[in-house]
């Protein structure tokens, strides 16, 4: 038997197939499995061996699954692929990128006389991927929230599996993921803003939050001056101008290191 998975979405094209193997799994306990990648040296070779049926005396069933099958790979491996297809004993899975309008012409021309079967998998919206990323955390046990979930969204567009990665990572740590986290953990996924670290850098907030954000933002920003000037520029708060027109004096004179002054008129 032949299962064709196709189609740009890669997280739901890897469920699907995980599914499949899980069930022929659970239908013969013994089983030969093989994963095969066929870009790469000699895997050609090995997916040639592995479609071929099961020895007639042998208990055993095998599950195959393949990626990355071309039209130029039609000639060797599609007579094997046949084999496969007719025979109660092998259960082949092919997973592949290809948009419908991509589909190898030679490779369907075979297995349309073959008895398989063929599901596509598209690329979602950007609120489906949001709605379907919520859905697939809970399944694993995380709550992500709506606004969590359009975070990633955007970062991620519509690469399920690159969200997925993150929801994964992070649930070593937490069991809800909402914006609020993401503000603290995701700086290694979140686009940053400086604009956002700058409002909190100008204000009278918390000193802990302050002290995270001037990390922050001395982590993104390179060019300590630029920070200098863009903090004075965002700042509303008039005591902080002050500040800072008193720091960049005496940074100009010589009496003062920039960071450290900074540092002090921005915590303080």
């Amino acid at each position: 038997m032949i299962y064709l998975l196709y189609g740009p979405d890669t997280y739901t094209r890897d469920k699907k197939a995980r599914e499949l193997a899980a069930t022929v799994r659970m239908r013969a306990p013994s089983l030969l499995e093989r994963r095969i990648f066929l870009d790469e040296d000699g895997a050609v070779e090995e997916a040639f061996d592995a479609l071929a049926p099961v020895s007639l005396f042998a208990e055993e069933k095998k599950l195959v699954r393949l990626s990355g099958l071309s039209d130029a790979l039609a000639h060797p491996l599609m007579p094997r692929l046949c084999l496969a297809a007719a025979a109660s004993d092998v259960v082949c899975i092919l997973s592949e990128s290809w948009s419908r309008k991509d589909l190898p012409k030679k490779i369907l021309a075979v297995l349309e006389s073959t008895p398989y079967k063929s599901q596509f998998f598209p690329s979602l919206s950007e609120s489906a991927c949001a709605a379907f990323l919520i859905q697939e955390a809970h399944a694993q046990g995380v709550r992500v929230t709506t606004d969590a979930a359009r975070l990633l969204v955007s970062v991620h567009g519509n690469d399920l599996q690159a969200s997925m990665l993150d929801v994964a990572k992070w649930s070593l740590i937490t069991d809800t993921i909402d914006a609020a986290f993401l503000n603290i953990h995701g700086d290694d996924t979140l686009p940053y803003s400086f604009f956002t670290d700058a409002q909190i850098l100008g204000g009278r907030g918390n000193i802990a939050t302050r002290l995270t954000a001037w990390e922050r933002a001395c982590a993104y920003t390179a060019d300590r001056y630029g920070l200098f000037y863009y903090l004075a520029k965002a700042t509303g708060d008039a005591e902080t101008i002050v500040a800072l027109a008193s720091v960049d004096e005496a940074v100009k004179s010589g009496k003062l290191d920039l960071d450290s002054a900074l540092l002090h008129t921005l915590l303080v």
